[in-house]
């Protein structure tokens, strides 16, 4: 009997403990849930069964940097959406936006304004790393040793009526410069125009990829060299209705090609001003919408248009075609 008492006793017990740890799980499941809540009002937000979105809203500079430095804490392999929901200032920094972390995806929105206050990048943007762009306008500074976006070896996507403006550099890529095997696409409506720079006014490629496609162009940039795009070693393609006009270059005055290629598989390079409303690209030197250096160039045909421009070919082992339908 005393045997079977404490059995059940045992028994009891276990129960007991049993029923202990499910209301310590539970309880610490509810904490970790209102904790969060209370550290983070930026709930996640799950898409379908797989893809959670942490999503931040700044209206300032520190949230801002209060939600960038949640992103860069916050790990590897995940997605983050910031919605900018007034325009402000920021100051540049030469520091990966990001930090180290990789296989994440930043899409950044809001029709809105980030204005650059001094010299710096607004945004650098590491390998390993997407940041896309919605809608949402970068202005740079007049006085800047940096281009406004640096695209380290990353990608950076620039979707909606988004734009990058008035950055003036005295290096590679007023607005946007990539390398490292970084790649930059161009969609829909945005723009890149007004940045000044020594090579590649609006866009400067060193070993990396650039694409423009949908109704995105590029337009009133200057630079010594390429007004528009530079190309080094790297890779530029334009689709469907992009567009290229009004830059200025000494050399090149849309687009200068050295060591790389340059593809026009849609869309135009205009070189005369009496095509349609925009203006022409001028080259100082030889009114050339098109320079190649050590390069190729292929363009021409039912998809890509160049207009009316006279070529540069001022150096040797060039390759330059008008083949027509390219893709």
């Amino acid at each position: 009997m005393r045997k079977f008492t404490q059995r059940c006793k045992s028994a009891e017990s276990a129960k007991e403990k049993l029923m202990k740890v499910r209301m310590l799980v539970i309880i610490s499941i509810i904490t970790l849930m209102f904790v969060s809540a209370c550290e983070n009002p930026f709930f996640p937000e799950k898409k379908g069964s797989d893809v959670v979105v942490i999503n931040y809203s700044v209206a300032n500079v520190d949230q801002w940097n209060d939600a960038r430095n949640a992103i860069n804490n916050g790990g590897n392999n995940k997605n983050y959406s910031i919605t900018v929901i007034n325009n402000f200032d920021m100051p540049g920094s030469t520091a990966n936006t990001f930090g180290m972390i990789t296989g994440v995806t930043v899409s950044i929105s809001g029709n809105n304004t980030l204005s650059l206050t001094g010299d710096g990048y607004l945004l650098c943007i590491n390998t390993g790393q997407i940041v896309i762009l919605n809608n949402l306008k970068l202005c740079g500074h007049a006085s800047n040793s940096n281009s406004l976006v640096f695209v380290n070896g990353g990608s950076f996507i620039m979707q909606g009526s988004s734009t990058v403006y008035n950055n003036t550099t005295g290096g590679h890529g007023g607005g946007v410069r990539v390398d490292d095997g970084g790649s930059f696409i161009m969609q829909n409506n945005s723009s890149v125009y007004g940045n000044t720079a020594y090579r590649g006014g609006g866009v400067g490629i060193d070993d990396g990829i650039f694409t423009m496609q949908g109704n995105s162009s590029l337009y009133g940039n200057t630079a010594g060299e390429a007004g528009g795009v530079y190309v080094y070693g790297g890779f530029f393609t334009m689709q469907n209705n992009s567009s290229i006009f009004g830059n200025t270059g000494i050399t090149g005055g849309g687009v200068g090609v050295e060591y790389g290629t340059f593809r026009l598989a849609g869309g135009t390079v205009v070189g005369s001003s009496d095509y349609g409303d925009k203006a022409k690209n001028t080259d100082t030197q030889n009114a050339a919408a098109l320079a190649v250096f050590f390069g190729t160039a292929t363009y021409g045909g039912a998809n890509g248009s160049a207009y009316n421009i006279p070529l540069v070919d001022s150096r040797q082992n060039n390759t330059i075609t008008q083949a027509g339908v390219i893709e």
